[in-house]
């Protein structure tokens, strides 16, 4: 069933000609004020009705004629839907939090993704995956640079470097001159601001349910420049289910996160600790 076919109470209503390339219908959802590219973004619209949370940020639109009129769009995408932008992926939907997915061969090609993991994965352009708040990169290093040029002021957004820096002659970490990785994109987009996560571990420990059977939950490091971002990431990484912990700045946590780095390729659990005083604490359920 199409979208505006829908008649259900909330129904989106005042349907008008959207002016976007895609020339679809242009809608208003009554329940949140926003407009949606009902013909190119369906997907979108049925999950806000779902009432999945973190649909909406602050910015700009998924719909390119909304774009210029300053609506709101999606807060977290991800660009890149291979091993390690599938798990992240995977978190956000087991956390019932939308997500957009981009990838460089189109919306099309994360189809497979919405059906293995559900409709919080919402498919977006690459182009539109770039304005979100938070702009998730889990595509190879290499491509990084081209991805941000494509955006002259990042106006403070938040990238999570999710990237691994490798050279693959040999399978180890690239030569950047001793300088983090996560430094080099921030030379990229220096409107940003770029917090290492989610790439330190293998992509299966990733995927799978961040915690253990007796209170403990999974890791996640992160690392950067800008205390308020880390800040923000590691609501984020709570929100997901992980225990964030940050590093701090890139020149010493960055570079126990990145590939190569002591920190990466292991699987951490915090465990609950408590107790009725200092000398009794210890772990909760041993």
């Amino acid at each position: 069933m199409r979208a505006r076919d829908r008649t259900h109470v909330g129904a989106p209503s005042g349907h008008l000609t959207c002016r976007c390339r895609y020339r679809g219908s242009f809608s208003v959802d009554p329940r949140c004020g926003i407009q949606f590219c009902i013909d190119r973004y369906e997907t979108m619209l049925l999950s806000a009705h779902k009432g999945i949370s973190g649909l909406i940020g602050r910015r700009a639109s998924w719909c390119k004629c909304a774009l210029q009129e300053g609506i709101d769009t999606l807060k977290y995408a991800i660009i890149g839907s291979g091993n390690i932008g599938s798990a992240v992926a995977r978190q956000f939907a087991r956390a019932g939090i939308a997500v957009g997915v981009a990838t460089s061969r189109g919306p099309d090609a994360v189809a497979p993704l919405v059906e293995a993991i559900g409709p919080q994965v919402v498919p977006v352009e690459v182009g539109d995956a770039l304005l979100a708040d938070y702009v998730i990169l889990a595509t190879p290093f290499e491509a990084v640079r081209e991805l941000t040029e494509q955006i002259a002021d990042w106006g403070g957004r938040i990238i999570i470097d999710a990237t691994n820096a490798i050279d693959y002659t040999d399978f180890s970490a690239a030569d950047l001159g001793g300088k983090p990785s996560s430094d080099v994109i921030q030379d990229m987009a220096p409107s940003a601001r770029v917090v290492k996560a989610f790439g330190h571990t293998w992509a299966r420990v990733l995927a799978r349910e961040p915690g253990d059977e007796h209170g403990g939950r999974r890791v996640q490091f992160l690392s950067g420049n800008h205390s308020d971002a880390n800040a923000e990431v590691a609501q984020l990484i709570e929100q997901l289910g992980f225990a964030p912990i940050d590093l701090g700045g890139t020149g010493q946590g960055g570079l126990l996160i990145q590939f190569g780095g002591p920190l990466t390729a292991h699987s951490f659990i915090s465990q609950p600790i408590g107790g009725a005083s200092p000398p009794e604490m210890d772990l909760i359920d041993p």
